[in-house]
């Protein structure tokens, strides 16, 4: 496990030499996943936010549906 990076992790499972680090700041379950096994963990232990209490990745809205969601709640405030 030492001397390991994120980035000679994710080029070892076949990913671009960045996508393990983006699966930080973002949900990707399969990522997510190969992280968790590497560190002998769960998912739901390393991103308790992204997960249900079974384990399964929660789904979010796609980012276009955040977005309109916003937009809405932004033109209630202004009425």
């Amino acid at each position: 496990m030492r001397g390991e990076t994120l980035a000679s992790l994710s080029v070892a499972h076949g990913y671009d030499l960045s996508a393990f680090s983006k699966a930080l700041k973002r949900p990707w379950p399969a990522v997510e996943m190969i992280i968790a096994t590497f560190l002998d963990l769960a998912p739901k232990h390393i991103w308790p936010s992204r997960y249900d209490t079974a384990g399964r990745p929660l789904r979010r809205p796609s980012n276009g549906r955040r977005m309109a969601d916003a937009r809405l709640r932004q033109k209630s405030r202004a009425a």
